[in-house]
């Protein structure tokens, strides 16, 4: 049996845009959501005070393995597009070498990172047309992380089981798809880093710090679950959302049509 090609791909463009066309979209309101994503920390530049722990040199440099993150948010989605949000999330990266002057060795352990962030993104949407159903996103977040070393050193010697907390801060962007009324998946990147923390190393006592932070970037996938759909202001009960509504004070029982 012989297929007409362009008749086939006319017929599944033809579907695909009557779906999105019938596409709904997720609703304003809080939110819970989940996310989950590969890490990849930036050479970071490091220390140790009062010790020397790696040989002569004072100053060094450690490289990272790809790592992984997860974390859970809540929010609200606001009609205009904003959207404040409380994230909380762990990442974990294990060393992979510490080098410096004179110097280079396999790197021993892993750096924790949990972070609370106040974050404030902003969804790009419509009422019609392509971005009802999908949303481009940009926005920041600041707060804390307690940053863990957790048997950190080199040549298998552990050096360091210690944390610290420190100011955190992080910018991204994203894409969301609304799934259904109340579900959305996006992808997403993100960039963050923190003050240097100091950690206590060596033997109890001997005043050895090493003097690290967390700098670097996170791919993710996350997913959001409209908990309570805000109802559209509606101020003359017409049943037409203020928004688009072109005659907004219509007398109790006049007939509207979409736009009041």
């Amino acid at each position: 049996m012989h297929i007409n090609s362009r008749r086939l791909c006319a017929s599944v463009t033809a579907a695909f845009l009557a779906g999105t066309a019938g596409a709904a979209f997720a609703g304003d309101g809080w939110y819970l959501g989940l996310e989950a994503g590969a890490n990849k920390q930036r050479q970071s530049n490091d220390k140790t005070i009062g010790g020397g722990l790696l040989g002569a040199q004072t100053e060094f440099q450690s490289k990272y393995n790809t790592g992984w993150l997860g974390g859970v948010t809540s929010g609200y989605s606001f009609a205009n597009g904003l959207r404040p949000e409380l994230e909380l999330v762990y990442r974990q990266d294990r060393y992979k070498t510490v080098f410096g002057p004179g110097f280079s060795s396999e790197g021993d352990g892993r750096k924790d990172t949990r972070s609370a962030f106040a974050n404030l993104w902003y969804d790009v949407k419509s009422e019609s047309g392509f971005f009802k159903t999908v949303h481009p996103y940009i926005g920041v977040g600041g707060g804390v992380s307690q940053l863990w070393l957790e048997n950190f050193g080199s040549n298998g010697n552990e050096l360091v089981n210690d944390h610290d907390t420190v100011f955190a801060y992080q910018g991204g962007a994203g894409i969301g798809v609304d799934l259904t009324r109340r579900l959305t998946a996006s992808v997403d990147y993100r960039y963050i880093g923190t003050e240097k923390g100091q950690f206590d190393a060596g033997p109890s006592g001997s005043g050895n710090v090493v003097e690290t932070g967390n700098n670097g970037q996170s791919a993710m996938v996350s997913l959001r679950y409209v908990l309570a759909e805000a109802k559209p202001a509606d101020f003359d009960g017409d049943g037409v959302p203020d928004r688009r509504d072109s005659c907004p004070n219509t007398p109790a029982g006049t007939p509207v049509d979409l736009k009041g």
